[in-house]
This record gives structure tokens, sequence and C-alpha cells, in this order.
């Protein structure tokens, strides 16, 4: 394999789904499907374009990144810089990869810093991350895995509601045993369509869930039962502007001192598809539409005759009266970040109308994203996007639909 790729070209022959406890890379890695074979080539592409951009010690620490096998955050992390810098260098400005500012703090480094209309803008890039439920930590995923390859749930569907790992290790035997003898019970007995469940052993391990009758799971590999059909999650309240509002402000904070715009490229965590709404929150307070439900985007209706327990206490551009973050020109936000959804055109540009007087970033610098601008009177200027980011990529369109095989592995 060479330093420049990220994955090596090499035989596949696996046609089945990924397992839950795998990273995005293991599977990409050994998956024959169609889909992974044309991101594999994509990013192998981007990297090798941003490694010859990059230093030796940045280009390493991203190829360690995107190749991590435990960490699950890593690899989209990893894929937004390098997505990033492709769409960057596809609007035909430069950029330069990693920028360093030595400060009496130390030195900085953004991610990148890119010229337009003879200014230079720091460029930073973070996906917005929650706290992850212990449920679905890799070893909770590696026992659903094991569960879906070593448990005949008769035709059952598993949808588990709590599990408490306990202080060893549990007995997976009996697990399978119980499970097993369980739903052949009621298979035989034909009674109930959906029952709850419960499973201990010595070590402290439990496991609560129901059992829903359904269609006999048709198997898409050897030993690979897909007996679950929803695993425990946290849930949550709102949606997610919160998240949004710490990630800028974290980076606004950072770089602060350099006295230099900034411009956030904010990646939505996948599985959490939006339509803006949580970006106008977070950076603007929930109150950014006009009144009387004209759903025109208005910052004086965030701000006229409100007080503040009527706003949020926080947002990360601030308000009319109380800006924040001044050293923020935009945010540029993909909502639901991944290899898998960059076919969706939901790229947005909001511009901080409230940023330092110079730091403005021009309109149209990225022309694959919706844009959101302020007049003098603080009403929204909307405009569409004129390309596609997947045409800046090189990703087929229609993409993932696009590249469909018939075992339709991806998700």
């Amino acid at each position: 394999m060479t330093d420049n790729l990220v994955f090596a070209i090499k035989e596949r022959n696996y046609h089945g789904s990924a397992k839950d406890a795998e990273t995005q890379y293991m599977y990409l890695d050994r998956s024959a499907c169609r889909q992974p074979r044309i991101a594999r080539q994509a990013v192998n592409e981007w990297f090798s374009r941003f490694a010859t951009a990059a230093h030796s010690e940045k280009k390493s620490a991203l190829l360690s990144a995107l190749r991590e096998n435990k960490e699950r955050n890593s690899f989209n992390e990893a894929l937004l810089e390098i997505v990033t810098h492709e769409l960057l260098a596809a609007t035909g400005h430069p950029v330069q990869i990693d920028p360093l500012f030595d400060t009496s703090d130390g030195i900085l480094t953004p991610d990148f810093l890119l010229k337009s209309a003879n200014r230079q803008f720091l460029v930073e890039c973070t996906v917005r991350r929650g706290r992850e439920h212990p449920n679905q930590r890799q070893s909770m995923r590696q026992l659903w895995d094991w569960i879906n390859e070593n448990v005949d749930t008769h035709g059952y569907i598993l949808f588990i509601s709590n599990v408490q790992r306990g202080s060893g290790n549990p007995k997976l035997s009996g697990l399978r045993q119980a499970l097993e003898n369980k739903t052949r019970l009621m298979n035989s007995n034909s009674e109930d369509s959906l029952e709850d469940f419960e499973h201990t052993d010595k070590s402290g391990f439990r496991i609560e869930l129901s059992l829903h009758k359904g269609k006999a799971p048709s198997p898409v590999s050897e030993n690979h039962s897909r007996s679950i059909g929803m695993y425990p999650a946290e849930g949550s309240w709102g949606n997610g502007s919160d998240l949004l509002e710490q990630a800028v402000s974290g980076k606004a904070r950072r770089y602060r001192k350099l006295n230099q715009p900034l411009l956030v490229v904010l990646g939505g965590d996948t599985g959490h598809a939006s339509d803006g709404t949580e970006l106008l929150h977070g950076m603007l307070g929930r109150n950014v539409y006009d009144d009387w439900g004209s759903r025109h985007i208005s910052l004086l209706a965030a701000d006229m005759n409100r007080t503040a327990d009527e706003r949020r206490v926080k947002a990360s551009f601030g308000f009319l009266t109380e800006p924040r973050n001044t050293n923020v020109s935009a945010v540029l936000y993909k909502p639901d970040f991944g290899l898998w959804s960059l076919g969706r055109n939901d790229w947005v540009v909001l511009h901080n109308p409230f940023t330092e007087a110079g730091y403005e970033l021009p309109l149209g610098v990225f022309p694959f994203a919706h844009e959101i601008s302020f007049d003098a009177t603080y009403r929204a200027r909307v405009s569409h996007a004129e390309t596609t980011a997947l045409e800046m990529l090189g990703l087929p369109e229609g993409w993932p639909d696009s590249a469909e095989c018939p075992c339709n592995p991806y998700r």
C-alpha cells in the first residue's frame, strides 16, 4: 500500500452488510460490493490530492484517523477534512493545509487557510458529536453482532431495551440457549406475536428485550441471521441545535486571538438529517422566523419585544443587542455528514450578520451550497446551489442509489 492510499488495491469477496461493531474503514476495506468499491476509489483520490499538498506529519495523522479500527467517529472526522479540502480546491481559491500561527500561548494550526477576494480566512472542520450512550459502545455492538451471527430466533426479531454488562464477562452460551428456548416455545405455541423477555447470569450481565414475530430473516451471508431489529439508544430533547452552538463557539474561542476571520465547516452526525432549522437555532436562537407563520427568516423576530427567557440563552452568533463570536464569518454546514449522505444537496452557508467589519465572507464562494445572508435590516437573502457537491467530488449522480448492488449493503 502506498503512503497516499487509504485502501489497498486487493481482491475482496465479502458481499454482506456491515457488522454493527465495525468501523467504517473496516467494512469498506473488506466489502466487494459496488457502493463500497466506488467509495474506496473516491476516498483514495481525495486523500491522494490532500497528501500531496500536506506536510508528512499531517498526512500520517489523517491516514491513521481514517484507518482507526476502534473509535467509530474517527473516520467521519477525518473524512470531513479531506472532503473539505477537495471542495475548497474545486472552487479555484488558493488553499493551504495546516498553516502555522505562533502566538504567546503556543502554536495554533487551523485546518486550512482559504484566500478569497484578497482576504485570508481560517478554516476549521468539526463534526458535531453528542454523548455516546453506554449501550452504543463498541463492546455492546460486538454483543449485537454475536447475537446476529450465532442465535437462531426462529423468525422472531429482537428489540433490545436495556443492557447491563455486569462485573465479569457474560456467559454467551447461556444467553443463546435462553433465547432459542424462548423463541422455540413461542413459535410452537403460536400464542403471542409480541412478548417481553429478560435474561441474567451470575456475572451481573442482564439484557431486557421484546420479541416480535416477523418474517424469517433472509441471511445475507453464512451465519448472519440479522435477528436484531433495534438497538437501545439514548433519547434526546430538541433538534441538536445546542450541540451546534457548542461546536462553533468552541472553535471561535480557540482562534479569536489570531484576529482573523474564521470559517467553520460543520458536519452533522450521521443518522440525524435536518432541513437546516437546527443550524438557524444554534447560531441565531429559536425565534429567527418572522411572526404570524410567514417562515421568512429575520433576526428582528429573534430580538424584538422578547426577554432573555423567551429566547435561547446562548446562540453562537448571538442577537442584535448581544452579538457573540464576531470573528466567525460564516458556517458551512452539512447535515448528516457521511459517505452515504454526500448525494443529498443540503449543504448550507450561513453568514454571521454580526461579524467584524472586514471579516465578511464573499457571496458565492461555495456554489454547491444554499446560502443565507442578511441585508441591512437583518432580513435574510436566501440563494440556492448552482451545482452539487457530487459534481465537485467526482461521485456519480444519484449517489449512492445510482451504484446499488443486489445485496444493497450500505447503511
